[in-house]
């Protein structure tokens, strides 16, 4: 019996195609869990008791503008950590940034995005409503200098939200719901502060 190399050949080779197409589908599937498990996780927000102050940090902006966090407009803010790649922010950010547009003027947005390129940030930006908003800061945060060294953050969407003293008030991890009422509420107070000062 003669045995054929070109068979043994080919059957090497389906024998490493199939293992290759079983290490896709796991990895495939790896990555589908954990879209589908961080989109289902619940928000954690938690109250800052102790009013901390906001660290200080500079930054340049979407409009090539370099700004000093604490000489921002004394507003209430909402400090934003996302990326163009995380499913839940997509889903939150349209409508945190009504949230902003209907402040008129009484919140502003200091969002934080940590893609890995521009462009990412910019692409997904461009597809968003109420974006070109006075009141929006858009960070492309390169070096993780504000997310991960001055806040310590690495998971997105997460949220500070911020009084008109610069004081840090409250954290959010994950989608709130930005226009639930409870949302809706406490927004509405941050904002009327700015006023009652």
């Amino acid at each position: 019996m003669r045995f054929d190399l070109a068979a043994a050949a080919r059957g090497d080779m389906r024998a490493k195609l199939s293992s290759l197409f079983a290490i896709l589908v796991i990895c495939g599937l790896a990555i589908a869990y954990d879209t589908w498990h961080q989109a289902e996780l619940p928000p954690t927000i938690t109250e800052i008791n102790t009013f901390k102050m906001t660290p200080n940090f500079k930054f340049t902006a979407q409009n090539s503008k370099t700004y000093d966090f604490n000489h921002l407009p004394k507003t209430g803010i909402i400090l934003h950590f996302w990326a163009s790649w995380c499913v839940p922010c997509q889903v939150e950010l349209p409508e945190l940034l009504k949230q902003i547009q209907n402040a008129h003027g009484e919140l502003a947005l200091v969002a934080v995005s940590i893609d890995n390129s521009h462009e990412a940030m910019q692409k997904f930006i461009d597809q968003l409503p109420y974006r070109n908003n006075t009141h929006i800061y858009w960070i492309w945060d390169q070096n993780k200098d504000i997310s991960l060294k001055t806040f310590n953050t690495a998971n997105v969407p997460e949220s500070i939200l911020i009084n008109s003293q610069h004081q840090m008030v409250q954290k959010i991890v994950g989608d709130p719901g930005w226009n639930s009422p409870d949302i809706v509420k406490q927004l509405n107070e941050l904002a009327m502060e700015n006023n009652q000062r």
